[in-house]
This record gives C-alpha cells, sequence and structure tokens, in this order.
C-alpha cells in the first residue's frame, strides 16, 4: 500500500470511528428518553427474555437461601 492508500484508509477510519461515536451516544439518548417518557426504571426496561432469566435467578437465589 503506498502513502496515499494508507491516508485514506486511515481518514476512512477516523471518520467511522467518530460516526460509531456519534451513534452510540445518539442511541443513550434515546433509551434515556423513551425510559423518561414511559416511566421506567432500568429494570423495567429490561427485554422479555432478560427479565425471565432475572426473574429465574431470583428464584434460584430464594431457593438456595
Amino acid at each position: 500500500m503506498n502513502s496515499d492508500d494508507t491516508k485514506r484508509a486511515l481518514a476512512e477510519c477516523k471518520q467511522l470511528t467518530q460516526e460509531y461515536k456519534s451513534m452510540q451516544l445518539y442511541m443513550h439518548g434515546v433509551h434515556q428518553d423513551f425510559l423518561q417518557l414511559n416511566n421506567l426504571s432500568k429494570l423495567e426496561a429490561v427485554s422479555g427474555g432478560s427479565a425471565e432469566a432475572l426473574t429465574k435467578m431470583e428464584g434460584d437465589l430464594e431457593y438456595y437461601k
């Protein structure tokens, strides 16, 4: 790879990294807005499968107490 190709590749990687970080911030904001609009706590916003797993784990913990 020559130096021009390397510079273009690095510039593209930098741009993609910035776009990824922007998307992360955007998704975090959307998540926070969703929680506030629906008056949900973080636990209530867990997906159904995860909530089921948490419930099972809580039941297992109670069983072994």
